[in-house]
């Protein structure tokens, strides 16, 4: 017999699919990404299901890096502008694609919007439990 039957693999596929569900309520419930990552999550949390886990949305904006000459100075005006334009198009973004979640779910999402250059990763210290 080279296969099983099919109600023996019906049953195991019940079993495996009930452990993914398990898996993802655990894994979804917190989620932090990077705007960069943002098209990926759009991918994971395409499905109705999926987007019903998660709790709380960390989004870190990343803005454009700079050199270390400037990192202890005010930013200049057309860097001010170029930071805010990155954000603002980062934000509507994330929103566009919340939008696109059921409203009428009843699950509420904390959001937790941050933005940071890649320049600051080595100069300012991490909070707490940060990775």
């Amino acid at each position: 017999m080279d296969r099983l039957p099919f109600e023996i693999t019906s049953q195991i596929i019940g079993y495996l699919q009930n452990f993914q569900y398990a898996i993802e309520a655990s894994v979804f419930t917190r989620i932090d990404i990077k705007s960069s990552e943002l098209e990926q999550f759009a991918a994971v949390f395409s499905s109705r299901r999926r987007r019903s886990i998660p709790r709380h949305l960390t989004f870190r904006i990343q803005l454009p890096t700079y050199s270390d000459e400037v990192r202890e100075d005010f930013e200049r005006h057309q860097d001010r502008l170029l930071n805010n334009r990155v954000a603002t198009d980062w934000t509507l973004r994330l929103f566009t694609e919340l939008s696109l979640w059921d409203a009428d779910s009843g699950v509420a999402l904390t959001l937790q919007i941050t933005a940071e250059s890649p320049a600051d990763d080595d100069y300012w210290p991490k909070p707490f439990g940060h990775h």
